[in-house]
């Protein structure tokens, strides 16, 4: 993680650059000690005690990155500091990021066990099903390393994410019958838009839902819909403009 500052000073320089850039390798290196060892009050120091107005200097904190392109965010997530996975995603860390080889820091997570990592990662909208240069997303990670808890979680966000996802789908699916095959009657449409809608609230109301409350839900759903695709799919196709004219 510490970067490589090789670089000689071979001519003078005035006393007001030196102490200006001694102080940036300072709070630079306090930076990556704070991430390290999850001071978080210090990591918010860090930042505050920098002239930054363009979030330049904390950019290049933020991507500081090792050969194998991971960040601080990535020795946070692997290390179970989730407070200072909350600081860095907050002053703009991407939560998505990628290694070298397709790793994000949710399947470092997973891979180091770090349960409180995967949470924080997932409720700053870590892609569940992100997958590195083998195919494997972190719920794969996890099972090879044997984490039953990060498996458990895993299975959990990717079954509410699915119920999600499902829903804008159909959503979407139903928008672009409608455009071809003609339009559902105003009862069923309105049936059509409370199901959604209903399902939608309930997915962001619901506390202690279950994996398996999710997989129902969404079973559920598609039985409620299935006429209404059904309709429009065996109804005839709009005319043309072509044949109107």
């Amino acid at each position: 993680m510490d970067p490589d500052s090789e670089k000689e000073v071979t001519e003078p320089s005035n006393d007001d650059t030196s102490s200006t850039e001694d102080l940036e390798l300072e709070n630079k290196n306090n930076f990556l000690t704070s991430v390290l060892t999850g001071d978080t009050e210090s990591l918010r120091k860090c930042f505050e005690l920098v002239d930054d107005p363009t979030l330049e200097i904390a950019n290049r904190w933020l991507n500081i990155c090792d050969d194998f392109g991971r960040n601080a965010l990535f020795a946070a997530s692997m290390l179970g500091h989730h407070e200072v996975i909350n600081e860095l995603v907050t002053r703009g860390a991407n939560v998505n990021e990628k290694t070298n080889r397709g790793y994000t820091p949710l399947h470092c997570a997973a891979a180091w066990g770090k349960i409180d990592s995967l949470k924080t990662l997932v409720g700053f909208g870590a892609k569940v099903q992100e997958t590195n240069f083998r195919g494997e997303k972190a719920r794969d990670i996890a099972n090879r390393y044997s984490n039953g808890d990060c498996i458990e979680f895993l299975d959990w966000a990717e079954a509410r994410l699915i119920l999600e996802l499902f829903i804008t789908n159909i959503q979407e699916t139903v928008a672009d019958l409608e455009k071809s095959q003609g339009k559902l009657s105003k009862q069923d449409k309105t049936a059509f838009t409370n199901a959604c809608r209903a399902k939608s609230e309930w997915l962001n109301s619901v506390q202690n839902a279950t994996t398996q409350d999710f997989e129902e839900q969404k079973k559920n759903l598609e039985m409620t819909l299935e006429p209404f695709i059904v309709k429009l799919r065996t109804s005839s196709p709009l005319p043309s403009k072509s044949s109107k004219s």
